[in-house]
């Protein structure tokens, strides 16, 4: 599914937000900095790539459709926020903000490679503290 850069980022985080538990639009709103008008355009470009459910007023749902391309992505987004949460000590909120903006802009080899060097400079960590 063609998916832009800034669906890519809504529909990580949906699935973040849905991991934890229900997701709504006035969250989407807060975490991403905007208002809610701008989600509800987004959420509906969602909708119509079948990535999405939303009824008035109700939660938002990933389709199964949404899910497996969340999944395509979520590994190395998790990786990034991780890293930037743990390593770097970031808010919780900029980290959330820069893996998405990471994941949706970077090539798949790119990230590839980040993720390696992130999980090679862990094990390298741990080794030196323990």
């Amino acid at each position: 599914m063609n998916l832009t850069r800034v669906q890519t980022k809504y529909l990580l985080l949906i699935y973040e937000l849905h991991l934890k538990g229900y997701v709504r639009s006035c969250d989407l709103a807060k975490i991403m900095d905007v208002t809610t008008p701008c989600v509800h355009r987004l959420l509906e470009q969602l909708i119509e790539k079948n990535m999405v459910t939303k009824k008035k007023y109700a939660k938002v749902s990933l389709t199964e459709a949404g899910n497996i391309a969340a999944l395509e992505y979520y590994p190395a987004y998790s990786t990034f926020r991780n890293f930037f949460e743990k390593s770097l000590n970031s808010d919780r909120n900029d980290a959330i903000k820069a893996s998405l903006a990471l994941v949706s802009e970077l090539e798949p080899a790119v990230i590839r490679s980040m993720c390696e060097n992130i999980a090679e400079r862990q094990l390298t960590s741990d080794a030196a503290a323990g």
